[in-house]
């Protein structure tokens, strides 16, 4: 006796794409198996027939429009904050090199190095991008 054990899709909705390549697609799903949609997400590398089927489907439409990307904002803020602790850290070895060498942390690194803190440290919750790097290293650094 054999087993039918592939998974069934019944419904599909609120499809929303999970990134902005559109590499990614989110949905609810409603699989025969189970009593309740459950959240779900595809993508074209899926190496499940399901998931693949479903990918294809959601791209051919099959279950209506895939809304539009929609960022996070407490990620995007985390995402930044984390960049900015990157940044940060480099910035402090520009000061360090300066330090040893007694050469002066010039101002506009000063004011790079004000603006990642306030980032990280919670003051600057406006700052979408990081500040532009200063063009040039202190001379003699």
């Amino acid at each position: 006796m054999t087993q039918d054990l592939s998974i069934q899709i019944t419904s599909v909705t609120a499809a929303q794409w999970a990134d902005a390549g559109h590499t990614l697609i989110d949905c609810q799903v409603q699989f025969s198996h189970l009593p309740t949609p459950v959240p779900f997400t595809t993508s074209a590398s899926d190496t499940e027939p399901h998931a693949q089927a479903l990918w294809t489907a959601l791209n051919a439409g099959t279950f209506g429009t895939i809304a539009d990307y929609a960022a996070n904002p407490a990620i995007a803020q985390a995402q930044l904050v984390a960049a900015a602790t990157v940044a940060m850290a480099a910035c402090d070895r520009v000061a360090i090199r300066c330090a040893k060498k007694g050469v002066p942390f010039t101002a506009d690194w000063v004011a790079y190095d004000l603006a990642l803190a306030n980032i990280v440290g919670g003051k600057d919750t406006t700052s979408t991008t990081l500040p532009t790097k200063p063009s040039s290293y202190p001379a003699g650094s």
